[in-house]
């Protein structure tokens, strides 16, 4: 049986999913902790309600931008039927190098993340990166190369979905 990738893009989703959540949970108790009396300082010295609010303002960053990443994921969710000629954001890549086949999804954001589906790893691939750099607007059949840890790597573009 194949893998869809809408399974892919719900996997992913799953993924992003439950890391706001932690995250939302932490952010909440960091602000707590900022905010509770025992944290108002002693003296100048004291910098532990400041260490708190910064823990708290970065958390909050982050369930923002995880926020901004489902939003995006569930958008490709909703255009997985479009039929890709090139490379964009929302794309399924499969790749063939030197080694076993890799399959990439290209985002905008998530950059990094991998799920495992039926024994493949799939990754998120940006534009910020030297391989998404590569791919962004390539089509099937093409070569792509870029340089990686000191190293020129090679791929052809297998499938876009």
């Amino acid at each position: 049986m194949k893998t869809t990738k809408a399974e892919i893009l719900k996997l992913f989703i799953r993924h992003f999913q439950n890391e706001l959540d932690t995250l939302v949970r932490n952010a909440k108790t960091a602000h707590e902790d900022a905010t509770h009396e025992e944290a108002q300082a002693e003296d100048r010295h004291d910098t532990q309600a400041i260490e708190a609010s910064y823990l708290a303002m970065g958390q909050a960053k982050r369930v923002y931008d995880l926020e901004r990443t489902l939003e995006e994921f569930n958008g490709y969710l909703e255009q997985v039927r479009i039929v890709r000629k090139q490379i964009t954001p929302g794309t399924l890549v499969t790749l063939q190098g030197n080694e076993s086949p890799l399959i990439t999804l290209f985002a905008l954001t998530g950059g990094g993340q991998k799920v495992t589906i039926q024994g493949s790893t799939i990754s998120i691939t940006t534009p910020l990166s030297p391989l998404g750099q590569a791919l962004e607007g390539a089509a099937v059949s093409e070569e792509i190369a870029y340089d990686a840890k000191n190293e020129t790597r090679e791929y052809r573009i297998l499938v876009l979905e």
